[in-house]
Order: C-alpha cells, then sequence, then structure tokens
C-alpha cells in the first residue's frame, strides 16, 4: 500500500478546505476498515444498528413511562432521533 504524506501547509489558502476534508474521509475509511478487520464496532454502528432494527421489527419490549437522559447534549442526533421509538404515552420532559 502506497503511503500519502499529507501536508496542509503545502495546501493553498482556497483549496486548505478541500485538503482536509479528503484528509478527513481517508482517515474515515482506514479507521472503518480497522474495525472491520479487528470485528469491532462503536456507539455509532451500535446506533445505526438500533435504528435498522427498529425500524424492522418496531419496539416489542415492555411499555415505559418515563425516559431519563443526563448529559443529553453528549448525544448525537441520531441518538436523539431513537426516541421517536418512545411510546406515545411516554411523558417527555426536558430539563436543564
Amino acid at each position: 500500500m502506497a503511503h500519502v504524506v499529507f501536508r496542509p501547509d503545502t495546501c493553498h489558502s482556497c483549496a486548505r478546505i478541500a485538503c482536509y476534508t479528503c484528509l478527513d474521509a481517508c482517515t474515515h475509511r482506514l479507521y472503518e476498515r480497522a474495525k472491520e478487520v479487528r470485528g469491532e464496532y462503536d456507539v455509532a454502528d451500535l446506533t445505526a444498528h438500533l435504528h435498522a432494527q427498529l425500524a424492522r421489527h418496531g419496539y416489542p419490549g415492555a411499555p415505559f413511562r418515563y425516559v431519563y437522559v443526563d448529559e443529553v447534549q453528549d448525544l448525537t442526533p441520531a441518538q436523539i432521533a431513537l426516541f421517536r421509538w418512545a411510546p406515545a404515552y411516554a411523558v417527555a420532559r426536558f430539563s436543564v
């Protein structure tokens, strides 16, 4: 595998964003490949799996009345979207 040396100082100012975007995409692909090789997963994988399972099968568990989430600012939009699977009669309260 050829190694590519990335030097941000060689990017022209107008193309710098494109350089960093390319670096991010390459880094992400390497990260995803490393997880695949090791048989590992991360929170994003778990969240995507939960969305897929809930979309396919719905929520088959016992109904719940309340969900308490501490540090909600640390959740990703995909994790927050999981709350759409809460039953309609669940009470939604957000406190700061």
